[in-house]
């Protein structure tokens, strides 16, 4: 797949990528008089978010893997 430093760019832009997607479908949310629509959008704001909590804890592990064998290294 790539080097780690490719590994966190690739795994960067995804979360931002579901960082806009909870801010879009935020203001649909916030905007629409549908209810159909609101609740459609309140479940991908959730997706997105569980999608972030899964991508910061792969981006962690990836700044753990590149951090071992440095002096600075803390476990």
């Amino acid at each position: 797949m790539g080097t780690k430093a490719t590994k966190a760019k690739m795994i960067e832009r995804a979360y931002e990528f579901a960082e806009k997607v909870i801010a879009e479908n935020q203001c649909i949310i916030n905007h629409t008089n549908i209810p159909e629509v609101s609740a459609r959008a309140a479940d991908l704001v959730e997706l997105a978010k569980s999608f972030k909590l899964l991508l910061s804890d792969t981006h962690e592990d990836l700044i753990k893997l590149e951090n071992y064998g440095n002096d600075d290294y803390r476990g």
